[in-house]
Parts: structure tokens; sequence; C-alpha cells
């Protein structure tokens, strides 16, 4: 109930001015105390949220401080090397370690270096132009085994020719020599290699001395036995 409110309520019952003084006075009393009341709430959270601001500015303050006192971290850096006498040559690695590391013998050869061992650039190039057309490329290996193909017969260069006008994949000297002879000419003799002449060389050693030591007479018989007479040797016949 508002003060009004009351005051007439009063003055409607007959009441006199000192009670009506009397219950004015209380109100504003009342209304007084709750201003007051309000006010030291309003107080205590403004020292609140200032005490709250205060200790959160002393821990920035602090961490900062804290980062200042740390010293900075070293850089560690490499060893450096011992400086080399003025009067010594600088070391150069030599070419005798450069051989050990890297041997001739590791070093594979491409397949136009074992063409071109018994072949022209031209032909060789072709071989491998035609097995590539054949979807087929060269290896290494594959290479190394025409060229022994190649050189087995009388003229390399043209069996390399009859492999690529013939479409063949392959290489056999025994074919390069019935191309030939189905065409009317005469293969030609191919030239024997050591591996080819050795094996009738010996056998025709090992009969040699088998005959020697069948008409050699033995150590126990007279001196006035039956003599021999050997045949005359070969030296100078063509193998």
């Amino acid at each position: 109930m508002t003060l009004a409110i009351t005051v007439r309520a009063m003055v409607d019952a007959g009441c006199s001015g000192e009670q009506i003084a009397a219950v004015v006075s209380a109100h504003e009393g009342e209304v007084e105390k709750r201003r007051a009341a309000k006010r030291a709430k309003n107080a205590a959270r403004m020292r609140d949220h200032r005490a709250a601001e205060r200790a959160q500015s002393d821990a920035h303050n602090d961490a900062q401080s804290a980062r200042a006192r740390t010293p900075p971290k070293k850089r560690s850096f490499p060893p450096t090397p011992p400086l080399q006498e003025k009067n010594l040559p600088p070391v150069t690695p030599s070419v005798e370690a450069n051989a050990s590391t890297s041997p001739k013998g590791d070093e594979k050869k491409t397949p136009r270096e074992y063409l071109l061992e018994c072949l022209s650039a031209e032909s060789a190039d072709g071989v491998l132009a035609h097995r590539k057309a054949l979807r087929k490329p060269l290896t290494g290996r594959a290479a190394q085994l025409l060229a022994k193909g190649f050189l087995a017969t009388a003229d390399p260069n043209a069996a390399a020719d009859m492999m690529i006008e013939r479409g063949w994949q392959g290489f056999k000297p025994e074919w390069f020599d019935n191309e030939r002879r189905s065409n009317g000419q005469q293969p030609e003799k191919r030239r024997r290699s050591i591996s080819d002449v050795a094996p009738d060389f010996i056998k025709r050693i090992d009969e040699k001395f088998a005959y020697l030591d069948d008409v050699r007479p033995s150590h126990g018989c007279a001196e006035s036995g039956p003599t021999f007479r050997l045949l005359p040797t070969e030296r100078g016949k063509r193998s």
C-alpha cells in the first residue's frame, strides 16, 4: 500500500495529525533504510569487481616479470672442424680410392654397348628400334645373346639387317645360313673361334701320344730289339 492511500485512509478514519505524521515519518524511515541497503549492496559489488580486476592485473604483471627474469636459451652450433696446416696440401679423394669403390667389373653395359661390339652404330640402332616396334625392348642379357649370334656369322651387320627385314624377334646363326642357301647363295664359312678348334686339337694330340706309347720300346728291352719307324708329323697341315 502506498503512502498516499495510507494517509487518506487515516484521514477518513478520523486520525489526528500527530498520528498521521508518525505514520509518514515511519514510512520515510523505511524507504531510507531500503535505499541505504541498496547503496551498500552496490558498493560491495563494485569493491568485488575492482578486486578481481586488480588480481588479474597483478597476475599479468607477475607473468611478464617471470618471463623477463628467465634467461634466453643458448643456441647450439655444430663443432667447427680443425684447421689444416698451411704447408699441407688439401685432402682430395685419390683415383685409386674411387676405382676401389666403383670397380669397372660392376658397371653394367647398356644393350646398345653390347650390340656395338659386333655391329656398326647404324645396325645397332636399327636392331634396338626393331625390338621396340615389336614391343619387346632389349635387355642387357638379350642384347648380349643377340651379339653372340651375330658374331657367329660371316657378316654380323648383314645378319642384323636380315633379322629386321624378316621381322624376327630373336636370331640364330643357322637362320642366316638357311636364308642365304634358299636364295641360291653359298653360305660363307664362319670364323672358327678358339673354343671351336680346341676340342679337335686336343683330340689329335691325345691320338698321337697314344700311338707313340704303342710303338715306343720299353726300358727293359734290349737295345738290339726291333726298331720302329715313326710316321711323319702333321705339322704344316691345316686344322
